[in-house]
Formats: C-alpha cells, structure tokens, sequence
C-alpha cells in the first residue's frame, strides 16, 4: 500500500481544513482594523478571534443540523465579519486605481445586462459619484 492510500482520510480533511483556516486568518485581521476603532490592539485580537471561533462552531452545528436555533448566531457572526471586510477594504481602497474604476465599469455593465433592479443602478451611479467627488477634494 502507497502512501496516499493509507493517508486518504487525513489527505481529505487536511484539504478541507487548510482553506477554512487560512480564510480565518485573513478574516481575522480584517475585523482586528475594525475593532481596533475602539479598543486597544490586545482586546481586538482577542474579539477577531472569538468570532472567528463563533463562526466556525456556528458552521460546525449547521453541518450537524443542530436544529434552526444556529442559523440566527451564524447571521450574527456573518453580519460582524461582512462589516469588519467592508471596513478593512474602505480602509485601503485606492479610488484613483484603474483596477477599481474597470470593476465600477463592469458591474454596471453586468447590472445593466441583466436589467436588474434600478435601486442597484442608483447604488452604482451614488458610488461613482462619490469617487469623484473624493478624487478631486
């Protein structure tokens, strides 16, 4: 017997693992920006990783269907990490990158194509209009 055949399962879940995990480190450090807002480099570190802990014991009783009372601690563990992404990538967004004005000029072709929602046009059109007003303050 080869190596790979004696070590299948642990192959499987090593390459299930690695994934999550390193998605876990990046989340941690983009909600450690956000919490640092308010609280000292120590305590934000500290929350980043309980969350990051919430989430995936979250994940872990919704894979072993638990029930629907786990649904609404995942939200709020999705909701606080959703925020703390949107922060960090505010934090260092460039507005005066070509990159950042080609996905604008995409996703309102995209929209535009699939003739989706007007709200989601005003969304796009506001988020422009706020990029140039930055760019030439």
């Amino acid at each position: 017997m080869n190596w790979v055949q004696r070590n299948f399962k642990a192959i499987i879940y090593i390459s299930f693992l690695v994934p999550i995990l390193t998605v876990a480190f990046v989340s941690i450090s983009h909600v450690t920006s956000w919490y640092g807002l308010s609280n000292p480099v120590s305590w934000s570190i500290y929350l980043s990783v309980g969350i990051e802990i919430a989430a995936l014991s979250a994940l872990a009783a919704i894979s072993a269907q638990m029930g629907a009372k786990v649904y609404f601690p995942f939200g709020i563990v999705t909701l606080i990490q959703f925020i703390g992404n949107i922060f960090f990538a505010y934090q260092y967004i460039d507005i005066n990158s070509q990159a950042l004005r080609i996905g604008l000029i995409w996703l309102t072709h995209w929209f535009h194509t699939w003739e989706l929602n007007q709200v989601i046009m005003l969304v796009i059109k506001d988020f422009y209009l706020c990029l140039l007003v930055e760019c030439y303050q």
